[in-house]
């Protein structure tokens, strides 16, 4: 029905930028990734720095598992919007899928600076840490603990890990 609505707007202006992003936004919840990166591309010819359309198309790219094409976009976003702590998680995962352990701390660490609630991301640093050659022990469970405060569902193959580096620790 979306999508629909989304089409009879755009027959009627070919250059509505709110009815390009949504089009694409439908397109991207039923699957449709190809005809979804048309319908935001396009909106990206009329607004090339609109920051809905190049999130959309990060998450549209990072859905068809494309990390390098999807951390472009959200780069891209990011330089127009860079408190968008969403678009910070988004590469913080990507650059974790892609060995940039680094990078992937810097991302995660960013998003807490702008939302110290966001739990996801105290999540992801754990996951990080535990990682890292050597782990980081000490502070993958600090942030497992913290995203658990903020309100993360507990992980029990997160837990036996974290408990079992505490007796081979000792």
């Amino acid at each position: 029905a979306a999508t629909s609505f989304y089409e009879e707007v755009l027959r009627a202006d070919p250059k509505n930028v709110a009815a390009l992003i949504g089009l694409g936004s439908a397109k991207m919840r039923a699957g449709k990734y190809a005809d979804a990166e048309i319908a935001l591309k396009k909106c990206l010819t009329y607004d090339a720095d609109n920051e809905t359309a190049l999130f959309n198309m990060g998450i549209n790219y990072f859905s068809q598992q494309k990390f390098k094409e999807s951390m472009t976009y959200f780069e891209r976003g990011l330089e127009k919007q860079p408190k968008n702590s969403r678009g910070h998680h988004y590469l913080g995962i990507i650059a974790t899928r892609m060995g940039l352990l680094d990078r992937a701390e810097r991302e995660f660490k960013a998003v807490l600076a702008i939302d110290p609630t966001y739990g996801d991301a105290h999540f992801n640093l754990a996951v990080l840490y535990i990682s890292w050659d050597p782990p980081k022990w000490d502070q993958a469970r600090t942030h497992y603990a913290d995203a658990l405060k903020k309100g993360v569902k507990p992980d029990a193959g997160l837990e036996k890990i974290l408990s079992g580096a505490t007796v081979s620790a000792r």
